[in-house]
């Protein structure tokens, strides 16, 4: 056991046990994962497997917003400004009215954002998306003269029902997305430019050398310490090599 009786070699003995403790360490940490030892098994199904199909546009032709127009401005004559809104009912698909009976549309209780527009500012809309029997519509109403409300832009959908002379468009949703505050106190006001032997008013100087001096012992000492601590051991190992030569003889 003459190696151990080396202060170089019981150095070495000690690194090297402080490098495999932490070697076994890692290795027990990535075993004791969760995931560690996971299977994954695969189902399969003899039900048919479902195909998103992308329904072809179908372009808005005249007689097509004509049709639109028919439904869509006698809906915001009712039941957006809530003159008559149970007039609305047969304007309104099953999915419009769902959760709610004619007697609330009566009341004005109904999924419609109530607004004083003009009847006549529902024939400007635009296509969002058309499909067949689907439409989808962007549509900005405009308050009357004299209102202090600002417009409102709407998310219209309309589902076409029946076939030939009996085709009908009828609202499926009319979603309120945004309003527009058009009031006095909530345009923005012009900035004033500065006047011309203004300056602008912020601290000048430089950063004083102080505020470099304390990171730069802290780096320096970061620098220092570790080989500081590499030649004390170094002089300490040749110290411990010439005393045990000394020792033996030659």
């Amino acid at each position: 056991m003459q190696i151990l009786k080396s202060h170089r070699w019981r150095r070495r003995l000690a690194y090297a046990g402080v490098g495999l403790v932490l070697v076994v360490a890692l290795v027990a940490a990535i075993l004791s994962l969760p995931e560690h030892g996971r299977r994954f098994t695969e189902t399969f199904s003899d039900e048919p497997s479902q195909v998103v199909v992308n329904e072809k546009p179908v372009p808005v032709t005249p007689a097509m917003r004509r049709e639109v127009n028919e439904t869509l401005v006698p809906f915001v004559a009712t039941a957006v400004t809530r003159k008559d809104p149970l007039a609305a009912w047969d304007l309104s698909t099953a999915a419009m009215k769902s959760g709610t009976t004619k007697a609330d549309w009566a009341r004005g209780d109904l999924p419609v954002f109530p607004y004083p527009a003009i009847p006549a500012q529902a024939r400007s809309w635009t296509v969002l998306s058309s499909v067949k029997n689907d439409l989808v519509a962007d549509l900005v109403l405009q308050p009357p003269k004299g209102s202090k409300r600002g417009p409102v832009e709407f998310n219209v959908e309309l589902k076409a029902v029946g076939s030939g002379s009996a085709r009908r468009w009828l609202v499926d949703s009319f979603i309120a997305i945004r309003t527009y505050d058009t009031s006095a106190a909530s345009k923005p006001k012009p900035v004033k430019p500065l006047p011309v032997p203004a300056k602008p008013n912020y601290p000048k100087g430089r950063l004083s050398p102080a505020w470099f001096l304390v990171p730069g012992v802290l780096l320096g000492l970061l620098l220092l310490v570790p080989i500081g601590i590499a030649v004390v051991n170094w002089r300490r190992g040749v110290r411990a090599e010439r005393a045990y030569r000394a020792g033996r003889g030659p």
